[in-house]
């Protein structure tokens, strides 16, 4: 018996709103991408995002690299955000960050190199914690951006030291 199987490798869809480019990850859902990382200011991701005037997608993480070295003042991330990947904000030049309450994961670097000087992990926060400093040891300051980041999960947060 003679079968054909036919296997087509499916890239998943991108498209751009505003300043922001989200991949869509499901019917229903969508991952930031990319952000200009030109803009200044406060940046809002939104909760929700529409595509071709009709599909409604739920924004549900930030993907690997998508936010490297952004130099906006703020940028705030909304709750339906359930995970931040790999090197997500790295480099990038805001002091504070309040991440969604619901956030189940934070990928390796996802903050390092950035001027941090206080985190508030949730505590539904799982996995790996210990990848969230900054990539290379540096010299002791008061600057976070210079400092390695511990994790205290009985606080559930990163200090500065």
């Amino acid at each position: 018996m003679l079968a054909f199987v036919t296997v087509t490798a499916n890239a998943q869809e991108q498209f751009t709103e505003g300043p922001i480019t989200y991949t869509i990850t499901s019917p229903t859902t969508v991952e930031v991408s990319q952000l200009d990382n030109k803009l200044t200011g406060a940046v809002t991701i939104p909760e929700m995002v529409i595509h071709r005037g009709t599909n409604n997608y739920t924004v549900t993480s930030i993907g690997e690299s998508a936010c490297r070295w952004s130099v906006a003042s703020s940028i705030s991330i909304p709750e339906t955000v359930d995970s931040i990947k790999k090197s997500a904000f790295s480099g990038s030049k805001f002091t504070t960050i309040r991440l969604p309450q619901n956030l189940r994961y934070i990928g390796p670097y996802a903050f390092s190199a950035c001027p941090l000087t206080a985190i508030e992990v949730p505590a539904t926060v799982e996995a790996n914690i210990g990848h969230y400093y900054p990539s290379r040891r540096p010299k002791r300051n008061r600057n976070c951006s210079v400092l390695w980041l511990s994790y205290c999960r009985s606080r559930n947060s990163f200090n500065c030291y």
